[in-house]
């Protein structure tokens, strides 16, 4: 995760919703600068959870509410926003298999967990009505058993060659 550039991360994102998410393709710049903010936010919130493996305060995600209640307002609908979550999700599982080393392939196992819980989690934020009730029915995402056991020294000796790392970065 640390070797990903946080820029280009951001710009992978940002440019895969405005040509995917039909909806944002109608946004006000200074909607899109908030788009570009909120990503910045995210990754950096992710981040962290990776590292200390403990999911931020839900006062984190106030900024994340915010940001969907402004799009709701501008009439992009809440599928848009969740399918804007499922397409980060694969740009940063993109970026982290372009990113790895071959011999990071168990810790990818790993991450892609704690992606998906992640993901979970922002899911559930923006699907909470005003009273902070949840619309539909999300389970809580699983506590990680620590993002610290993520890192290359401390997993098995084991590879998986169902999730080799592509090393594009290294080329």
């Amino acid at each position: 995760m640390a070797r990903i550039p946080f820029a280009e991360a951001v710009g992978e994102m940002a440019a895969e919703f405005e040509s995917q998410v039909a909806a944002f393709e109608h946004l006000s710049e200074e909607s899109r600068v908030e788009m570009v903010d909120g990503v910045e936010r995210s990754l950096t919130r992710w981040s962290h959870f990776l590292f200390t493996g403990v999911m931020p305060p839900d006062s984190d995600f106030d900024p994340l509410r915010d940001w969907a209640r402004a799009r709701a307002a501008e009439g992009v609908r809440l599928e848009d926003l969740l399918r804007s979550f499922g397409l980060a999700h694969q740009v940063g599982w993109q970026l982290m298999r372009r990113y790895a080393r071959s011999e990071e392939s168990p810790a990818l196992l790993e991450l892609a967990g704690l992606l998906a819980g992640y993901l979970d989690h922002i899911s559930a934020v923006v699907t909470e009505n005003p009273s902070g009730r949840k619309i539909g029915s999300y389970p809580k995402p699983p506590s990680p058993r620590g993002a610290r056991s993520s890192c290359p020294s401390t997993c098995p000796d084991t590879t998986y060659s169902e999730v080799p790392a592509t090393n594009a970065a290294a080329q």
